[in-house]
């Protein structure tokens, strides 16, 4: 017999029916979500979802059809839990525990794309929509993987009941809910996992992770290319889009963006709660906050970055200081370029020593593509200190004459004295940000501690 037969004969519309049930009553038992955001080194990151849940104690989420019309009580094998609407596509590096710790069973592709059919038609059964070839046709299309290729046919048939040149049902015919599912499972399909029968009705913590692909912020315009140099200086922040998944489907949301060792949080803000607790500004290296949510369209949060005071900045701001007194002293104190550019290679080789240092300081690290993107004009000014530093040696070794030696020595001198006033006011103004961003997001009096510290609700 073929998989698609299996599939078909397993669930039915019954099955979509309890399944429905559950996915619309996700905020009754579901009581907390968290999920953690976690940039790996290079492109790759990490999102772990743990969900405290208690699973309805219904026999009819049975995986196996002859124990749906038993008792709770005497189904012994396992039961359909479904637990998230994850975005189409290729889950790479999936990982799920249970309760107990062990691998937690999920449902295969057509499984899940099945039981998504079900839960549609039945959800259509109950508006007055009975289902037919031309309407199954429609939904298998929607479920299935070209799902969210096909958003604007989904919204014609949303809107007006058209999927392509066949009229499915009449304009508004169908509620609001009933919209948003089928959007929804268009673009997303629907994690379903098998736990024991026997744990249903008990509340119990399950785990899922899996790769993240960092998104780093367009550099689409002028503004947004000038940015980066200015976040890498400290003269402003940097905003980072973070997923958010099914923040409206539970009692309370809760979203941890793990800071990489090179970056400071400044804000972590919950985008589409009213919540006080929605936005963290604490600066802790894992930011946290929390909330509840009237809609599940709530997709993104917002981080805010700043580039922290040591590693590849301190090392920047080390090379324009350096670079800055040994091109300052050559040019400004009396008869010192002369002796310079007459010391022979001895000068020569200690001026060459300098680069070498430099360029070591600023060599590649192992670090997240988001540290990197934002440390890269950094490690860029920093090598460009090491050339300059280079040049002023080579001018001396091949005898560069005047006015071309002043002006590369004096140009040295310049740039780099302005480089580390630069970076010595971004330090200076680090602070004054981090007070706006809690004078924006004030920590509530209820979340304080005796001792004035932030209490965090986990």
């Amino acid at each position: 017999m073929a998989d698609g037969e299996n599939v078909g004969r397993r669930f039915d519309d019954r099955t979509g029916e309890v399944v429905l049930d559950a996915v619309m009553r996700w905020p009754e038992w579901v009581h907390r979500r968290v999920e953690s955001v976690q940039p790996l080194e290079g492109d790759r990151g990490r999102i772990r979802h743990s969900i405290d849940c208690t699973p309805p104690p219904d026999p009819r989420l049975a995986y196996d059809p002859g124990d749906r019309r038993r008792r709770l009580s005497r189904v012994e094998g396992d039961a359909l839990v479904p637990l998230a609407m994850v975005a189409k596509g290729p889950m790479r590096q999936f990982d799920a525990v249970g309760s107990d710790g062990a691998a937690l069973p999920l449902l295969t592709m057509s499984d899940g794309r099945e039981i998504a059919l079900h839960v549609l038609r039945w959800a259509l059964g109950r508006e007055g929509i009975l289902p037919g070839p031309s309407i199954d046709r429609a939904l298998r299309a929607i479920v299935g993987p070209r799902g969210p290729r096909l958003t604007a046919q989904i919204d014609a048939l949303v809107t007006g009941g058209r999927w392509g040149a066949d009229r499915l049902w009449g304009d508004g015919a169908v509620s609001l809910e009933l919209s948003d599912l089928i959007r929804d499972l268009g673009s997303n399909f629907l994690l379903v996992a098998l736990v024991p029968a026997t744990q249903l009705g008990r509340r119990q913590v399950v785990k899922f992770s899996f790769h993240w692909s960092v998104q780093l912020p367009a550099d689409a315009s002028v503004g947004a290319r000038l940015a980066r140099p200015l976040a890498a200086f400290g003269l402003r922040t940097t905003t980072l889009a973070v997923p958010m998944m099914n923040a409206s489907d539970t009692e309370s949301y809760h979203l941890e963006f793990r800071t990489p060792p090179e970056l400071d949080c400044i804000s972590l803000s919950l985008a589409g709660s009213s919540s006080e607790t929605a936005t963290d500004t604490s600066g802790q290296a894992i930011a946290h906050a929390h909330g509840r949510f009237e809609t599940g369209h709530a997709a993104t949060a917002e981080v805010e970055l700043l580039v922290r005071r040591r590693g590849a900045w301190r090392a920047t701001w080390g090379a324009a200081v350096v670079t800055a007194i040994v091109s300052v002293l050559a040019v400004a104190l009396p008869g010192a370029a002369e002796v310079l550019r007459d010391s022979g290679n001895g000068g020569s080789a200690l001026m060459l020593a300098a680069p070498a240092l430099l360029i070591g300081l600023a060599a590649a690290r192992r670090e997240s593509s988001l540290s990197s993107w934002l440390l890269s004009p950094l490690r860029s000014v920093t090598i460009g200190f090491a050339l300059g530093l280079f040049a002023m040696a080579g001018s001396i070794v091949g005898g560069l004459t005047s006015p071309w030696i002043d002006l590369l020595w004096w140009a040295m001198a310049a740039v780099s004295s302005v480089v580390a006033l630069v970076l010595s006011y971004g330090a200076v103004s680090a602070s004054a940000r981090r007070a706006r961003a809690v004078a924006r997001y004030p920590v509530p009096d209820h979340e304080r501690t005796p001792e004035g510290e932030r209490h965090v609700d986990r």
